[in-house]
């Protein structure tokens, strides 16, 4: 299970019972003796081979989740391939979410594309905002990057990130410090970009991008 989270006993409980339900009824053509004795064991009452085959229930998705474990899967994916390559055995991570001012540079971009907008409109909505024009080429670059990724972006992707707004990536992976640090067993640190206490001895999280955080291994 990714992230650290305990869940509260009544709905573990419930999850580990649909779970093996779940499994015991699709297990049961080919293992009926053991799907059957499972079954039994975890109080359901008749057999297993008379129920119903297992279906989809859209009521127990929840979209949200989903696209937070898979950015958690993801990053846990990235620190392993940097290990990897680097050699290093950390004695210490950190990530560095985006800053604001990324996410909205970030989120105009998706809308633009979203109304198939001229790309010399977006930059001039982008440089037209007062605080973000503050910001200078740094703006202008980054703003140049997030259309172009926007533009290559599957519309279900584009559309659901529009949708989410600006994703709450630091909840994210402050609710996951526990998961990484059984993972790589050692400390794990999460900050923003711009945070005014921030940890950042290479200067890493100015790299850092909506839903791609940098990282840094020490």
């Amino acid at each position: 299970r990714l992230g650290p989270k305990k869940l509260r006993s009544d709905n573990r409980d419930r999850i580990l019972r649909k779970v093996l339900e779940t499994r015991m009824r699709m297990m049961a053509p080919l293992a009926p003796h053991t799907a059957e004795e499972i079954w039994s064991r975890i109080g359901n009452k008749g057999f297993v081979v008379q129920t119903d085959w297992p279906e989809e229930s859209e009521s127990e998705k929840d979209p949200t989740a989903e696209r937070a474990e898979t950015l958690v899967r993801q990053v846990l994916d990235d620190t392993g391939e940097i290990r990897k390559a680097t050699g290093i055995t950390p004695k210490r991570i950190a990530y560095y979410t985006a800053a604001d001012w990324k996410w909205q540079v970030y989120l105009k971009a998706l809308k633009s594309v979203e109304e198939k907008r001229k790309q010399g409109d977006f930059i001039k909505d982008v440089m037209g905002d007062p605080q973000l024009r503050s910001l200078g080429k740094m703006a202008a670059d980054y703003a140049a990057k997030a259309i172009q990724q926007a533009n290559q972006m599957p519309d279900e992707m584009r559309e659901s990130r529009l949708r989410d707004g600006i994703a709450a990536e630091k909840t994210i992976f402050v609710d996951s410090l526990d998961f990484y640090q059984r993972e790589f067993k050692c400390g794990v640190d999460v900050w923003q970009e711009g945070d005014l206490k921030i940890s950042d001895p290479k200067g890493r999280a100015r790299m850092s991008e909506p839903y791609r955080p940098a990282i840094y291994l020490e």
